[in-house]
């Protein structure tokens, strides 16, 4: 969305990524992305790789809880683009002198901040507020006793937001929830809500058979978490009223979920899903588990888009405009949502309407080429 945003503003742009130690960042992998991303986005893209400095396994309690919290570029996620070799690449793409600059969550910004070099414009894309996603995963699974120590690090990364804001002529966000959050430590006026959107695409029927899916990427702790959740807590009381019914856990890492070596009755691991529209047209009911993370959940709105009945909790509808009972069915307590996912099965009615009201609301609010006409509208004007 936001490349579509770039096109519309510059007939070519340059891509910088901060890839992981194990990946080859030569002129050659280099290239064979740049082929990728121009056949994918339809313009012209350059593409630099650096890699990210080689992580760190912290050694004690010092290393672990008390150095992170000594300032944002000795946070762990932060630490991999604070080198000396992640700014040198940063350098090296300003000597084509960019209009300007868009940064993509708070990992691409210590180069940024950490440059000597004077910079054009900088838009900043937070996707997710990250002290609070942090302060959240604190609270979920696996706890130790010392684990609360992790707090210590949650003003530093708030520290970090705080210059990246400071240092952008505009930083976007996913809802006017994440504004108002931002708005108490920063410019609100420098601060623009663009809502995670997909492309509207053609309507799936209502299938009669009870398949439900879950789907992520579950290397992601709210993801993976979610999902065990469900499984652990909802799935059997599911089974117990309808034992037909089937759920369809999709996405890339499902080793990562701890059932996974193991499924329960009526389980099924896809693992990465070459076909999303194909899949969506065979599954009945969208849930969406997730208890920790922020931001707003791009797969609530195409699951959306795509006219699914979607159970979710509170936390993973955040920051969109589902209300329970109009768009989606939010439930929180496990006994509940099972509830929400049986009705959802069994009653077409019911179906139909959330359905189509997801739908609607997916077409008004959430397609991405009006968005992106909207990133491109602010580009301009900055």
């Amino acid at each position: 969305m936001f490349a579509e945003a770039l096109k519309m503003v510059s007939g070519t742009f340059d891509a910088l990524f901060y890839v992981p130690t194990h990946v080859d960042a030569g002129r050659e992998d280099a290239y064979r992305l740049e082929q990728i991303l121009q056949e994918r986005w339809q313009t012209a893209v350059g593409v630099t790789l650096a890699q990210r400095s080689p992580p760190v396994e912290p050694k004690g309690i010092w290393s672990r809880y008390f150095k992170p919290a000594l300032g944002f570029h000795h946070v762990p996620d932060y630490l991999e683009t604070s080198g000396e070799e992640q700014v040198k690449a940063f350098d090296s793409c300003l000597r084509k002198n960019p209009s300007f600059i868009f940064a993509q969550r708070l990992r691409c910004m210590p180069p940024l901040l950490l440059s000597h070099e004077k910079l054009p414009p900088v838009f900043f894309d937070t996707a997710d507020i990250e002290h609070i996603a942090f302060k959240r995963s604190i609270a979920m699974p696996p706890q130790w006793r010392s684990k609360w120590l992790l707090n210590l690090q949650v003003p530093a990364i708030l520290a970090g937001e705080k210059r990246s804001i400071a240092l952008s002529k505009k930083t976007f966000v996913c809802s006017s929830i994440e504004k108002s959050l931002l708005g108490e430590f920063a410019d609100i006026e420098k601060v623009e809500v663009v809502p995670n959107a997909v492309r509207i695409p053609e309507k799936r029927p209502l299938t009669s058979d009870r398949r439900l899916m879950i789907l992520g990427q579950y290397g992601y702790a709210p993801n993976r978490i979610g999902a065990e959740y469900f499984i652990d807590k909802v799935w059997h009381l599911v089974l117990s009223q309808l034992p037909d019914a089937r759920l369809i856990v999709a996405g890339p890492a499902p080793e990562k979920i701890s059932q996974f070596a193991s499924p329960p009755p009526g389980v099924e691991f896809t693992g990465f899903v070459d076909d999303l529209e194909e899949l969506y047209g065979s599954i009945r009911v969208v849930v969406c588990p997730i208890l920790s993370g922020a931001g707003t959940r791009v797969k609530l709105v195409e699951a959306a888009a795509f006219g699914k009945p979607i159970v979710s909790t509170r936390i993973g509808a955040e920051g969109l405009d589902f209300e329970d009972g109009v768009h989606a069915l939010l439930r929180d307590d496990p006994a509940e949502m099972a509830e929400g996912c049986i009705a959802l099965l069994k009653d077409d009615g019911l179906s139909h309407r959330l359905a189509e009201a997801a739908r609607r609301l997916a077409r008004e609010n959430y397609e991405s080429g009006s968005v992106a006409r909207k990133i491109a509208d602010i580009f301009s004007a900055v």
